[in-house]
């Protein structure tokens, strides 16, 4: 019977990174902009290593391929990709005006990569805190096209004011960016593709602009105005004291919130990981 997996992070330096997980988790820094942990993860650009119990040092990666079916659960052991990326984003500037693409756009232009639907769960953020939350209503794709072009891209971004404990869902389509002061936790489809609208025209680490990706982002934005911009206010159920909190449930993903007030006991079929 496998037991419960522990995880080394990987950490990510970003220029807009900070140090606020090692104020917050007490974790052990590997540079001075470390912008993303990446806590769970079995992708190209990042693999977990385990750091608990007999199976230390191993990878996810190797325990998958000894045992799916284990790992997995049963309605996953076949997936061809560990489905989910989790990880901690420290926003110690605002990031880049970004859209990530859905599976079909990104399986025919990013080599088979899986398109990216994720979720933000606000872990800390700073009075005033906002996020970019999609454009404004009625934005038509030329329009922002020319806004682009003309340098008035935050002239259509909607903004949304965020604080501990929100949780917002941000899918495939989605003009987004974290505001600056924001800590947050990132349950996302296991995939690194991001496309840069705009980057507030500052230079990156290596003090050269960062590549923006005009095209293809422009490809993949939704511009229906279909997409909420608000808060996911959740539906909350009372189980033996305790409150459940069902937020987010899509074909990638679902996210509850569990506040124990006592012990709650849950069982698991193997179909699940």
């Amino acid at each position: 019977m496998v037991y419960p997996l522990l995880f080394e992070p990987i950490y990510k330096e970003r220029v807009w990174g900070g140090q606020k997980l090692q104020e917050v988790f007490q974790r052990n820094l590997s540079g001075e902009y470390i912008g993303e942990s990446w806590d769970v993860c079995c992708h190209e650009q990042g693999i977990s290593v385990i750091s608990n119990g007999a199976l230390a040092g191993s990878t996810v990666e190797e325990v998958i391929a000894q045992d799916p079916k284990q790992i997995l659960g049963s309605e996953h052991m076949h997936s061809p990709k560990f489905p989910l990326l989790i990880k901690l984003l420290d926003a110690r500037e605002t990031l880049s005006v970004q859209v990530h693409p859905a599976d079909e756009y990104a399986q025919e232009y990013e080599q088979g990569e899986l398109g990216k639907c994720e979720m933000w769960y606000i872990i800390d953020a700073k009075p005033g805190a906002k996020l970019v939350m999609g454009i404004k209503e009625d934005t038509t794709k030329e329009v922002f096209q020319k806004a682009i072009e003309e340098g008035l891209v935050e002239d259509y971004l909607t903004e949304l004011p965020v604080s501990k404990g929100d949780i917002v869902n941000i899918p495939a389509g989605m003009v987004h960016a974290i505001g600056e002061g924001i800590l947050l936790a990132e349950i996302q489809q296991n995939s690194d593709t991001v496309y840069r609208v705009y980057d507030w025209n500052r230079l990156g680490l290596d003090g050269h602009a960062r590549e923006l990706h005009i095209k293809k982002a422009m490809d993949v934005i939704d511009f229906t105005g279909n997409i909420s911009k608000e808060k996911v206010k959740g539906l909350s159920i009372i189980k033996e004291n305790n409150i459940i909190t069902y937020y987010i449930a899509n074909e990638y993903f679902a996210i509850e919130k569990i506040q124990l007030a006592e012990s709650l006991v849950e069982y698991g079929d193997g179909t699940k990981f």
